[in-house]
């Protein structure tokens, strides 16, 4: 009896491993073969390399071929993309902020070639942050399409012509909203009040170049300023905007009103070199930190380092008033990077009052790194931090005076009539 039991046992063993076995050989039998071939591939290694150069933080290599194969054993066959790059868009989400990989094809829409004969309806727009997949509208161009169609900011973009946005990458959105001039367009959107989404249906127009700046006197001695991006002729157009606001007997400006609000950032050399104008020669404007030797550095209030001398001497009146003019700061939850890079320096160094709700908290630098077939990422490639060493990312900026956000969009930024954070600062200008 004893000799049968102990052949019973082997013989259940035997077949527990045979078992086991076999699982294994149907497991491998199941590996996804589109996986094996992207993990293996010189693009997927060529962008991990690109990566684990560039990328602000260190990150598990693992956790990116986990990421790819999720996706593929998720992602909806339908869907025509390559393997390669939805293993890649996986690995980007998983970074977080905001990362991004461009397909060949939207690169080749950012030429200038393509984008000087596409047509849209004038919307600046950005990755909603609540979770839901929305594409939220930061501004409407003034008289474009969507502006005279009645869109406002912060309203959250739910389907592209039938397309649901939250299939959608950022640059796809936009992507979609172009086309050729005199096409429709319709747009569901979601808006704050409203129980059900809003129907917005448009002419796709050809749309000029938006500048980023604009100016207004509001009082006497008071001017407005609005920086809605920070691009290569940022600094320009704040030294022209102002020149025209100036009288011809030369009154000197005591007091400006510089409005953020709704401003996502911009270029590193433009955001430099904005708040250069406010600050004395030299200054120390903001400092950066990455895992690249290359990304570590101070900026500084000097032409070198934001890309050339952004005016003429016959201009140094306008930065003198500028520089020393007392100055507020308008923000939002929608100010971001760039700009809240400038708030936090002038705060710092020019003793500026903020004023507003609290800030984004993005306080990376992004770098578009090219790949191969044309395709690139935008990396965060460094982290950003103000001349006193503080960082803003995720936390965001907190103002020193707080204004209740809006319960409503219908106001124009600028317009003391209706725009209750500017009559708030420039009261608090004139009372001082």
């Amino acid at each position: 009896m004893k000799n049968t039991t102990h052949d019973c046992q082997t013989l259940r063993q035997v077949r527990a491993t045979l078992m086991v076995v076999g699982l294994l050989f149907v497991s491998q039998a199941r590996a996804d073969p589109r996986y094996e071939e992207v993990i293996a591939s010189s693009a997927w290694k060529t962008f991990v390399k690109l990566a684990q150069d560039n990328y602000v933080s260190p990150f598990d290599v693992h956790a990116l071929e986990a990421s790819c194969k999720n996706r593929l054993q998720s992602v909806d066959t339908s869907v025509k993309e390559r393997p390669i790059e939805n293993c890649i868009r996986a690995a980007i989400e998983s970074f977080g902020g905001s990362s991004a990989y461009i397909s060949s094809k939207e690169m080749a829409q950012k030429s200038p070639e393509n984008v000087s004969r596409m047509a849209g309806v004038g919307l600046e727009m950005k990755a909603h942050e609540g979770g839901e997949g929305y594409v939220e509208i930061v501004s409407p161009i003034a008289g474009s399409p969507a502006h005279r169609a009645g869109l406002k900011p912060g309203d959250l973009v739910y389907s592209i012509n039938g397309v649901l946005t939250r299939s959608l990458t950022l640059a796809q959105a936009a992507a979609a909203l172009r086309g050729e001039a005199g096409t429709s367009l319709t747009l569901l959107v979601v808006r704050h009040g409203s129980k059900a989404p809003l129907g917005f249906v448009m002419t796709r127009e050809p749309i000029a170049p938006l500048a980023s700046v604009r100016a207004r006197p509001v009082s006497p001695g008071t001017a407005y300023l609005r920086v809605g991006r920070f691009r290569d002729t940022t600094p320009n157009e704040v030294i022209a905007a102002i020149s025209k606001l100036r009288p011809a007997d030369r009154i000197a400006l005591n007091n400006l009103v510089l409005d953020l609000r709704s401003c996502y950032g911009g270029l590193l050399n433009s955001v430099v070199g904005v708040a250069a104008l406010f600050v004395p020669s030299e200054t120390k404007v903001l400092s950066s930190k990455g895992r690249r030797q290359d990304a570590n550095r101070d900026f500084r209030a000097v032409p070198q380092d934001y890309a050339g001398k952004p005016w003429d001497p016959v201009d140094e009146p306008v930065v003198s008033a500028l520089r020393s003019a007392r100055l507020v700061i308008l923000v939002d939850d929608h100010t971001a990077a760039g700009a809240e890079a400038v708030v936090q320096t002038l705060r710092e160094q020019r003793k500026a009052v903020v004023i507003g709700q609290a800030t984004f908290g993005a306080g990376t630098i992004e770098t578009i790194l090219p790949l191969e077939d044309g395709a690139a990422v935008r990396l965060s490639t460094a982290m950003m931090y103000s001349p006193a060493g503080h960082s803003w990312d995720r936390g965001g900026i907190q103002p020193d005076i707080q204004m209740p956000a809006p319960d409503n969009l219908k106001f124009e930024l600028g317009d003391p009539g209706t725009d209750a954070g500017l009559a708030r600062a420039v009261a608090f200008l004139v009372a001082k």
